[in-house]
């Protein structure tokens, strides 16, 4: 897709997935009794009406209060989709050592206790459709489209063909449901990084007047950051991302650049990598790329991820990154490769296999289930 298409449809995006806010009854969902659920299953019986109507698909994460976070989807939103969700979500939930995210389980609490709940639309149309005809159950919402969606390893993913929207929807919805009122501090900080970048030019976004009428300035500016902080912006055109609409585009430039939206991910709330239950699409074939490779423009995101699942039966190779990474096998041949030679490393062969680079600072140490080969610079050895 060419570039201008791309950043045409990144402004479409930032238009049509904000958060929606609806005057409601307060009819129930039909939903707060549900246990926690395994997988993906059809939307329960229990459900309201309307929402049967719009959703065929439901699953959960159940907070430490024994309340669900919901995520409803359309039919026509696949599995591996809402799966991605899911795991993005339990990721910004998982607890990090850091200032504010060492124990996250008040802000779960908090998010069901508000029946926070991600709406999964098959497309625009169906999406508004949706909405107005569930106004009046009492659910607080954040809406994403499954085109917006992208599944780790599929076609468009290493294409870049679009933006992933996944990360900043759900993390409005964690924010405002959560964030906001269980980490007040952090909120007053991110508001101070976000007006000394409007103040400073660095954050130009034509939306910030709405932003700033709906009070939402703190929500999309994070969600401005942690998309740069992650790599998804590092080889845009200009070296910046959004386009335009922020200076910066890489980790690097947010730390020289704004130094005070780069310390809002800097040991804050959120680890330097994404680690989310990473499964990599069943039809992949052929090398993986994890570590930031020039040539391959997805690696600027890739060089982020830590601890990957193969899936499918296809044969894929693994170039890790710097990270101690858990890569666990598909039913094909899989190889992972290094950097060294096989001597710079303590090998420990089984299933799973550990190698540790004795060279620091490099590969790191991994541990690799269902692994048949490891590639070194001079040698291939079978597990």
């Amino acid at each position: 897709m060419p570039r201008i298409l791309i950043y045409l449809v990144i402004i479409c995006i930032c238009f049509s997935c904000r958060k929606v806010d609806v005057t409601k009854n307060d009819e129930s969902s039909g939903l707060d009794n549900i246990g926690e659920i395994s997988g993906i299953i059809a939307l329960p019986d229990s459900a309201h009406e309307d929402l049967k109507k719009y959703f065929s698909k439901y699953t959960n994460i159940i907070a430490d209060n024994g309340q669900p976070i919901h995520i409803l989807a359309q039919n026509e939103v696949a599995n591996d989709k809402v799966r991605k969700v899911v795991d993005v979500l339990r990721f910004y939930l998982r607890n990090y050592p850091s200032t504010y995210g060492t124990d996250k389980s008040e802000i779960a609490n908090k998010m069901a206790e508000q029946k926070a709940t991600i709406y999964i639309f098959n497309n625009e149309d169906s999406g508004e459709k949706a909405i107005i005809k569930t106004k009046n159950i009492d659910l607080n919402f954040q809406t994403l489209y499954q085109e917006e969606i992208m599944v780790d390893g599929s076609q468009e993913y290493i294409g870049n063909s679009f933006r992933d929207a996944t990360y900043e929807e759900v993390l409005h919805l964690v924010q405002d449901y959560g964030i906001t009122e269980i980490l007040p501090e952090y909120q007053t900080q991110i508001r101070a990084a976000a007006d000394e970048a409007i103040a400073k030019g660095y954050w130009l976004s034509v939306m910030i007047p709405e932003w700033e009428q709906e009070g939402s300035i703190e929500t999309e500016y994070l969600a401005t950051i942690l998309d740069v902080y992650y790599g998804f912006w590092q080889n845009s055109t200009n070296d910046v991302a959004f386009n335009g609409e922020y200076f910066y585009s890489s980790r690097e430039a947010i730390r020289l650049g704004d130094s005070d939206g780069y310390s809002l991910m800097d040991g804050q709330f959120f680890p330097p990598y994404l680690d989310y239950e990473i499964s990599i699409y069943s039809d992949f074939q052929g090398t993986f790329r994890m570590a930031y490779d020039t040539v391959a423009n997805y690696t600027a995101k890739t060089q982020y991820l830590k601890d990957i699942r193969l899936t499918g039966g296809n044969n894929v190779n693994v170039i890790q990154n710097e990270y101690n990474n858990y890569i666990v096998g598909n039913s094909g041949s899989n190889k992972v490769l290094f950097s060294g030679d096989w001597e710079d490393y303590n090998i420990t062969f089984g299933n799973p296999a550990v190698v540790i680079d004795q060279i620091e600072n490099r590969d790191g140490t991994d541990t690799l289930e269902s692994i048949e080969f490891l590639i070194f610079s001079d040698t291939t050895i079978q597990n």
